[in-house]
């Protein structure tokens, strides 16, 4: 099976002719020449890329415990927006086989 693939600039419709070829992972031409100033990339704990350059992010229990607690994520800086959780900080475990675990201490 072919994996090769031909990625272009997502500014291509206004003419930008920056390009990456790839086959099974590996970049086998690039042509990095744009005609603006290329986007910042970012690598999220999914390990997907977003171009974003601001971002809102949210307690992980804005739902569940109804927190108010987020930040405010611009041009690759944290500015706090309001870092007060109405809960105890969960706690981050590494297991033996490498995998990170999320703890909340909800007893109280």
């Amino acid at each position: 099976m072919n994996s090769d693939r031909l990625y272009y600039c997502s500014k291509k419709k206004t003419g930008c002719k920056a390009k990456v070829r790839m086959d099974e992972g590996y970049i086998i031409y690039a042509s990095e020449t744009h005609t603006h100033e290329p986007p910042n990339y970012q690598c999220t704990s999914k390990g997907e890329y977003d171009n974003r350059t601001k971002r809102l992010l949210r307690c992980s229990s804005k739902s569940s415990m109804k927190c108010t607690a987020r930040l405010k994520y611009k041009d690759g800086k944290v500015e706090v927006v309001n870092g007060v959780h109405n809960h105890d900080p969960p706690v981050f475990i590494k297991t033996k086989d490498g995998n990170v675990a999320l703890f909340y201490n909800r007893n109280k």
